[in-house]
């Protein structure tokens, strides 16, 4: 669909500003949209912040790197072996609300989503805000204007890997770590594993399960009230740069979390798939698995299963079961 035909469709529609502006966002975030994770616009896409042929930031780009990692490369104060949660589940699960609530709120935290913020973030202080702006979005009206969490398809690919660096400072230097991600890739499941054995951790895994129909249902509420918070606040004189927004996920990255011939999320299997995994000496990586389920879009996670490992070489026990 053109800019001009859906722009068209939207505004006759008699909806409210903020539903038609709801359908831009959704068809611009669309596969190979200007808001999509692998449009021209994206940052891994752009030569001046990206090396084509490997993948890896420029000179320039490494110093922002550098400085948004710096806190991982602290020495620990951990005695004893460290400890790591993965906390995973599809979009809008509510992994933030278990995190605030756990023992381990304050260990050091791996989230691709912050390094999201403060890519944009710095890409406003920086001034390099209006370049990262795809152009059909840049001759918008003023009640049609972008907030820069809802670009956050285009620092998709590069704060998942800025996510990877700032684990690998993390376990070098031997921190107890809550790495927050979907856990959607099979291989890369495989290879945390190896990752967390190879470091010397020992692991707890908690994963938040939802039906793909509320994943989207809720990303679409958490996005909803952040942007009439924004939009408030520049009706009171704010600005649309000051104000981040709310943040949007594109539908194909939804989408690729759920397999149409599943059940459950490619996130429970992977999840119980580590839970599983041992080494090629026979023992675990994982001591406890906790398996949460979101039921509603204003509700919060609820206990299912929990199973504990008494014996590294033994299998996990469940513990306790809520219908």
């Amino acid at each position: 669909m053109s800019f001009e035909s859906l722009r068209s469709a939207v505004d006759d529609r008699p909806n409210s500003a903020l539903e038609s502006h709801l359908a831009l966002l959704r068809e611009w975030s669309r596969k190979d949209g200007p808001l999509s994770t692998t449009s021209s616009y994206a940052t891994t896409n752009r030569e001046e912040w990206f090396n084509a042929e490997t993948g890896k930031p420029t000179y320039r780009r490494s110093f922002l790197w550098y400085d948004i990692t710096a806190r991982y490369r602290h020495p620990s104060e951990v005695s004893g072996p460290p400890s790591a949660v993965i906390l995973a589940g599809p979009p809008g699960a509510g992994k933030s609300t278990i995190r605030r609530s756990a023992k381990w709120r304050n260990w050091l935290y791996v989230d691709a989503d912050e390094f999201k913020t403060k890519l944009l973030e710095d890409a406003i202080a920086s001034r390099w805000y209006e370049t990262l702006i795809p152009e059909q979005l840049r001759d918008m009206g003023e009640d049609q204007q972008f907030f820069p969490l809802e670009l956050s398809g285009l620092v998709h690919e590069e704060s998942s890997r800025l996510a990877t660096k700032a684990r690998g400072e993390a376990l070098y230097h031997r921190h107890n770590v809550v790495i927050d991600m979907v856990l959607g890739s099979e291989s890369k499941t495989h290879d945390l594993a190896y990752e967390l054995r190879g470091s010397g951790y020992k692991a707890i895994v908690v994963q938040v399960e939802l039906t793909q129909e509320l994943s989207k249902a809720r990303v679409r509420n958490r996005w909803e009230k952040d942007y009439k918070a924004a939009m408030q606040h520049v009706r009171e004189g704010s600005s649309y740069q000051i104000e981040m927004g709310g943040r949007w996920v594109p539908s194909d990255v939804q989408d690729s979390c759920f397999s149409p011939d599943k059940p459950y999320s490619k996130s429970y299997y992977n999840a119980l798939y580590l839970a599983n995994w041992h080494d090629d000496t026979g023992e675990a990586l994982v001591t406890d698995l906790y398996l949460y389920r979101t039921e509603s879009e204003n509700g919060s996670p609820t206990l299912i299963e929990y199973r504990k490992r008494d014996n590294p070489a033994g299998e996990l026990i469940k513990l306790s079961t809520i219908d």
